[in-house]
C-alpha cells in the first residue's frame, strides 16, 4: 500500500494528481520513507480547507515533487544513501532477505520433488552452516562498501572466502549418511528465523557500526574515507574518486587547516561531490540489474534449447536476442555514452 492509498481523496482527479507526485517523488529523488505520506497529508488538508483541486493550487505534480525534494531532503539523507537509496544496514539487510528466500525457495522445491522429510547429514547440514555464515559475511562487507571502509571490507571479504571454502570442503570431504530427518516445514521456520534475525541486527544503530568509530577523525582517515565513499556509495571510478580526494590534500596543505573543520562531515561533502552524476549512475544500475534478471529469467526457462541447437524453435532466438540485448546494455553502451559525454 502506498501514501496515496491510506488517504480519502475529495476528488478522483485529486487521487490522480497523488499518483503522479508519489511515483515522482520516489523514483527520481533519495527521499526518507515518511516522507511522501507526509506531503500528500498536507496537499489533503490544503485541498479540504480551499475547496479547490491540487493540480490547481499546486500546479504539475512532477513538478511540485521535484520542489518538495529540493526543499526537504536534506544533504545528510542523501549523503548517508547509496545509488539505489539503501544505507550500510540496508544494503546488508537486503543481502539477509535474499539469502533466506533462496532458503525457503530451496526447500519449497524440495519438498515437491523429495517429499515432506529432508535428510540432514554432517556434510549437508555443516555446508548450510558455513554457507550461511559467508552469505552474511558478504552483506557485512556490501554494508562496509557502502561506508566507505574498503579496508574493513577487504577483511569481512577474506573471512567470506573462507567461510566459503569450508562449506565446499564440508560439503565434499564428510560423510553423506543421513544423521536424521526434519520436516520441511521446520527448514522453512529456519529461513523465516533467518530473516527476522537479520532484520533485528540491521536497525538505525547497525548504521553507526558500519560508519566506525565516532569520534572526529584525522585527515589522513578523513580523506581515505572520502576516496572510499565516492567509489562505493556514490559509484565514481577510482581516477575520478583519486582526483578528487588529491584536491583535498592539496588544498588542506595549503591552508594548514583540518579536513573535518575545512569540509565538515565527510558523507556529506561525498554526497555534494558526486552530485547530480549519482543520480544518473543509480538510473543506469537499475536498468542493467532489470535486464540481468530478465536474461537469468529467460536463460533458466530456455537455455536447453540452446544447448540442443534447436534452431527452429523461437525460444532459441529468444535466449539469443536477450544475450545480444544484455551485452549490448552491460558492455557496448556504457562505452559508446562514455565517448559522447
Amino acid at each position: 500500500m502506498t501514501a496515496r492509498d491510506t488517504i480519502d481523496w475529495a476528488r478522483e482527479e485529486d487521487a490522480r494528481w497523488a499518483a503522479a507526485f508519489e511515483l515522482r517523488l520516489v523514483l527520481h529523488h533519495e527521499v526518507p520513507a515518511a516522507l511522501p505520506g507526509q506531503a500528500l497529508a498536507e496537499v489533503r488538508e490544503l485541498t479540504e480547507e480551499s475547496g479547490a483541486p491540487a493540480e490547481e493550487l499546486l500546479g504539475d505534480p512532477r513538478a511540485y515533487a521535484d520542489s518538495v525534494a529540493a526543499e526537504r531532503v536534506g544533504e545528510k539523507h542523501t549523503g548517508a544513501v547509496d545509488l539505489s537509496g539503501l544505507t550500510p544496514a540496508q544494503r546488508f539487510r537486503s543481502l539477509g532477505y535474499a539469502a533466506a528466500l533462496t532458503a525457503a525457495v530451496l526447500t519449497c522445491v524440495h519438498w515437491a520433488q523429495e517429499g515432506m522429510r529432508v535428510r540432514i547429514s554432517p556434510a549437508a547440514g555443516l555446508f548450510a552452516v558455513l554457507l550461511t555464515a559467508a552469505v552474511l559475511a558478504c552483506g557485512v562487507a556490501a554494508g562496509l562498501y557502502n561506508a566507505g571502509r574498503h579496508r574493513a571490507m577487504s577483511g569481512w571479504c577474506l573471512a567470506a572466502a573462507g567461510l566459503l571454502s569450508g562449506a565446499i570442503a564440508a560439503g565434499t570431504g564428510l560423510s553423506d549418511d543421513p544423521l536424521f530427518k526434519l520436516p520441511t516445514p521446520v527448514v522453512l521456520i529456519v529461513s523465516a528465523l533467518l530473516a527476522a534475525t537479520v532484520r533485528t541486527f540491521s536497525g538505525p544503530g547497525t548504521d553507526d557500526w558500519f560508519r566506525g568509530p565516532a569520534e572526529e577523525p584525522d585527515d589522513a582517515r578523513w580523506i581515505r574515507r572520502l576516496g572510499g565513499l565516492l567509489r562505493g556509495r556514490h559509484g565514481l571510478g577510482f581516477r575520478e574518486a583519486r582526483g578528487h580526494t588529491a584536491e583535498v590534500r592539496s588544498h588542506l596543505a595549503a591552508s594548514g587547516t583540518g579536513a573535518q573543520q575545512a569540509y565538515g562531515d565527510v558523507a556529506v561533502y561525498a554526497a555534494r561531490l558526486a552530485g547530480k552524476a549519482g543520480r544518473g549512475r543509480r538510473k543506469e544500475r537499475r536498468r542493467r540489474l532489470a535486464f540481468g534478471g530478465l536474461t537469468a529469467l529467460v536463460l533458466l526457462a530456455d537455455e536447453q534449447y540452446v544447448r540442443r541447437g534447436e534452431f527452429g524453435a523461437y525460444q532459441f532466438w529468444l535466449v539469443l536476442g536477450v544475450l545480444a540485448l544484455f551485452l549490448w546494455e552491460a558492455l557496448v553502451r556504457p562505452r559508446l555514452q562514455r565517448r559522447t559525454g
